[in-house]
């Protein structure tokens, strides 16, 4: 079967809107084959499908780097077959690479932020540091599990210190550079 066929199939199965499956048949059949075979593994949704093709395509044209070449680069293939964890799961990992590689600024500025957090222990089990998907907004989010009163008062202890020497203002002022103002997409 030719891979327009079986593009054509899985659209069926899957009921993808006709826009879509005709969006994915413009592709070049390498291109389209390398996103059917994804695409049969981890069966995102239609929306999820959609940006994918969304970021392939920016890909494509900003560095010249075929949908295939993307999706047969070393991480994305790692984070296809890792059977350790579920479909859902391994779906976010193949999104959150290509995603790096859409938006390799944001991908480098996420980075910094987790880095701080660690660095100044907010990125652990009892007390940590979340910031927006997509890094999408200005807010950070912070969760402390303590077991204790005694806990819970060290988890602020350690937040405090964190006001005080100014990681909180770095992190706020990473995450600013990242919104709508920021530019750095």
């Amino acid at each position: 079967m030719d891979a327009r066929s079986a593009i054509a199939r899985f659209a069926e199965r899957r009921r993808l809107s006709e826009r879509t499956l005709s969006r994915w048949l413009t592709w070049a059949r390498s291109d389209g084959a390398a996103l059917l075979e994804l695409a049969e593994e981890l069966l995102p949704s239609e929306n999820h499908l959609k940006e994918i093709m969304d970021w392939l395509e920016e890909i494509e044209v900003r560095d010249r780097v075929s949908p295939a070449a993307v999706l047969a680069e070393q991480r994305v293939k790692a984070s296809l077959s890792d059977r350790k964890v579920g479909r859902s799961d391994r779906l976010k990992r193949v999104k959150a690479c290509i995603w790096k590689r859409r938006f390799p600024r944001l991908a480098r500025l996420e980075a910094e932020l987790h880095e701080l957090a660690a660095e100044n222990g907010l990125a652990g089990e009892k007390l940590s540091v979340a910031f927006p998907p997509g890094l999408e907004g200005e807010e950070i989010t912070l969760s402390l599990r303590p077991g204790s009163e005694a806990e819970l008062r060290g988890l602020i202890e350690r937040i405090e210190r964190c006001l005080q020497g100014g990681v909180f203002t770095r992190l706020f002022s990473l995450l600013h550079h990242c919104g709508p103002r920021g530019g750095a997409r």
